[in-house]
């Protein structure tokens, strides 16, 4: 078993009594949004074919003022895509009618982190990975919720198998109506059946190899097979001719779409050959002035002795034979047609270079003069792909011809008097390959630059500023982008890439990028040190500010100042000045200041209040920070030593031992508790994260209290957008 925390990004209040209102707040109370709608990040890859045993919501809650009660708090998911920052109760995207978890925040202690109970994956697996794709709406009463503007952000907490989830192969058959036959179709089936379904995304066949031989120890032969229909059920037709008339083994072997794989038991079948009836005249005279017509019948045996099942089949080719007499020798005349042999049920990569073969058959032997290919995406709608002179039966269709998709195509051949066959059969494959490079258009050269593309097929994007910036793979078919950031003046290059549905990147396009800044008023910033670093600027004609600790923006504000509490040792400030309307900005110099405590302090990041301890029970306070890495040590056959795994996991965590001055600095250490907490040393060590527990002792004299404030993961660089 594994777990995994998927904290939502986004989210936004709505209710019935304000229905034309979205609410954009640390909270949402009731009353003002009795609703919290949420969204998540993607999950990870790693966790998409797991077997999905529970989710659990959290959402922080408190009463409001102190009413309390026995309020019930619902989870549903969304069953469309949902903006937790624009919608209202007028304009609400549609949830389930199935409530995937509830809660009552009575049985929890308030304020605090209130959870639901947990919806079981192989019950509402449908409305889990609703709740996952289009997020989650939270309808309750009587509290007020924290939403992902807080320091509180709901989350879900994910229970998966520690393995992703097998395949297995059932109800293989051969489906004829009839006995297996050289001459016809032969179809076979079989489903491609998952452990379970309880995974976010279904593991289906994405892939299979149809292996027969004759007999039991014949050699194998491989037909390559693709995707399963939606029922995980996938249909074969063999080409006719392609299995002599013997007794045949054949078996499947199945990839399923997380690499899980399967291989089937052997099954045997007879196969009949073909035979020619009823030819006319089968005897007699002909005129011999006259042109003579001859006629016969292609037929499928259907068993060793059978005539009347038997199945007329479409002749390709045939040797006319006829003499004058037993005796003499016969004259042949040739019936002749075209064969696709390759590709034909495959994947192949079309930003490669491709060989189609096919065969020109004819009796006589004589080879094709020319051959014609054709190409479709619907087995309709017909094109040219290649024309060859003389007779080879090859042709390679250079890189980047075909586009990505199914595709048909089929031949015909010339004969040495010039007359064409038929058009053959056509044959169907599937063409992946990478995309065009995006077109890519500059929309404005701000500090901030807007811009957009074009290209088929995406599925994802990145996009890259050289030297400066790279954005990660972003999922998704839009094609804009605007600078989540500012730039300096100066001359730079954009490239952007995308990735189609079957993982193929595009190459890059490019564009040049210039970018000027026109800036406003000059910016004066002071900063001075303690236990925090309190900074003041000059105001200009400023819409907002945005704070820089060591490049990183940590704050946006609207008044000229600015205390940062979260910080320890030497750190390095700008502000910048920044227009609703416009991107140009105005940029301090840099300041720099020492922060550092002579005591012990705590910072409650939610009441914005400091605590200060002097000593502890010994007549001096103590410290200890404990730091540590998630080693696993497992033990393998041949190693006579245990092999180490090391994980990127650590933890980082201040243990603190003090004694109060008086009740109220006891209440306010308590008060701590289940708060985000900054704690600073003199040792000029600092850890945020929340006080768990705090042990309290004592004596005659004293009494010494303990706790310990571990290390959380913390963004500091904030959206300078929201």
């Amino acid at each position: 078993m594994s777990t995994y925390t998927l904290t939502a990004n986004k989210s936004g209040g709505y209710g019935y009594s304000t229905p034309d209102s979205n609410f954009q707040a640390p909270t949402v109370q009731y009353g003002a949004g009795d609703n919290l709608a949420m969204t998540f990040p993607a999950l990870p890859a790693a966790y998409q074919y797991k077997k999905i045993n529970s989710v659990i919501p959290y959402v922080y809650a408190s009463w409001l003022s102190s009413v309390g009660g026995s309020a019930t708090i619902y989870f549903s998911d969304f069953t469309a895509a949902a903006d937790p920052e624009k919608i209202t109760y007028s304009n609400s995207t549609p949830t389930s009618s199935y409530t995937v978890s509830r809660a009552t925040a009575s049985s929890h202690a308030l304020p605090g982190w209130v959870y639901g109970t947990a919806a079981d994956g192989s019950l509402v697996i449908n409305n889990i990975r609703n709740l996952l794709k289009y997020g989650m709406s939270v309808t309750f009463s009587l509290v007020a919720l924290y939403t992902t503007l807080s320091s509180y952000k709901p989350y879900l907490l994910i229970d998966f198998d520690a393995a992703d989830v097998g395949i297995s192969i059932e109800s293989v058959s051969y489906i004829n109506d009839s006995a297996a036959g050289r001459g016809i179709v032969n179809k076979f089936a079989w489903y491609a059946k998952p452990a379970t379904t309880a995974t976010y995304l279904p593991v289906k066949q994405a892939s299979a190899q149809f292996q027969w031989r004759v007999g039991s120890s014949g050699t194998v032969h491989t037909i390559s097979c693709g995707a399963a229909d939606s029922s995980n059920r996938y249909d074969l037709s063999v080409q006719a001719g392609t299995f002599p008339a013997e007794e045949i083994q054949w078996r499947v072997v199945v990839t399923g779409n997380n690499g899980a794989t399967a291989t089937s038991d052997w099954f045997s079948r007879t196969v009949y050959d073909a035979v020619i009836r009823n030819p006319s005249p089968a005897g007699g005279t002909v005129p011999k002035a006259l042109p003579a017509t001859f006629s016969w019948k292609l037929s499928q045996k259907m068993s060793e002795h059978s005539t009347t099942s038997d199945v007329n089949l479409t002749q390709k080719t045939a040797t006319f034979r006829w003499r004058t007499a037993a005796g003499a020798a016969a004259t042949e005349i040739s019936c002749g047609t075209a064969e696709t042999v390759a590709p034909s049920g495959i994947v192949i990569d079309a930003s490669a270079s491709n060989v189609f073969k096919w065969q020109h058959v004819i009796s006589t032997g004589t080879a094709q003069t020319k051959a014609e290919l054709q190409i479709s995406p619907d087995n309709s709608t017909w094109s040219a792909l290649a024309t060859v002179t003389g007779p080879s039966d090859t042709y390679t269709v250079p890189a980047n011809t075909i586009s990505s998709g199914t595709k048909y195509w089929r031949v015909r051949t010339y004969n040495s008097d010039g007359v064409a066959s038929e058009w053959s059969a056509a044959a169907q494959f599937v063409a992946v390959g990478a995309p065009d490079a995006p077109v890519v258009v500059i929309g404005t050269t701000s500090p901030r630059p807007a811009i957009s593309w074009q290209v088929e097929g995406q599925q994802a994007y990145q996009v890259e500023i050289d030297g400066v910036y790279t954005s990660g793979t972003r999922f998704g078919t839009g094609k804009t982008w605007t600078a989540p950031f500012y730039l300096e003046d100066g001359s730079y290059t954009v490239r952007v890439r995308v990735q189609n549905e079957y993982g193929f990147w595009s190459p890059w396009g490019t564009a040049a990028l210039p970018v000027t800044n026109v800036p406003g008023s000059a910016i004066t910033l002071t900063a001075e040190g303690g236990i925090e670093a309190v900074l003041s600027w000059t105001p200009g004609s400023f819409d907002y500010y945005l704070v820089y600790r060591d490049g990183v923006a940590i704050a946006k504000v609207t008044e000229p100042s600015y205390t940062d509490a979260a910080s320890i040792g030497a750190a390095r400030y700008q502000v910048r000045g920044c227009y609703d309307n416009s991107d140009n900005y105005s940029l301090s110099g840099a300041a720099t200041v020492v922060v550092s405590t002579d005591k012990v302090r705590l910072y409650d990041m939610e009441r914005g209040e400091w605590l200060h301890f002097l000593y502890d029970s010994s007549a001096h306070r103590s410290t200890g920070l404990s730091l540590s890495q998630d080693i696993q040590y497992v033990q393998l056959s041949g190693h006579t030593y245990p092999v180490a795994e090391r994980s990127e996991f650590k933890s980082r965590a201040l243990r603190i031992t003090c004694v109060c001055a008086d009740d109220a600095e006891r209440q306010a250490l308590r008060a701590l508790l289940g708060h985000l907490t900054c704690c600073k040393t003199p040792e000029g060590n600092m850890t945020i994260g929340y006080p768990a527990s705090i042990s309290e002792s004592s004596d005659d004299f004293f009494s010494t209290y303990s706790f310990t404030i571990e290390q959380i993961d913390r963004k500091e660089e904030i959206n300078i957008d929201s």
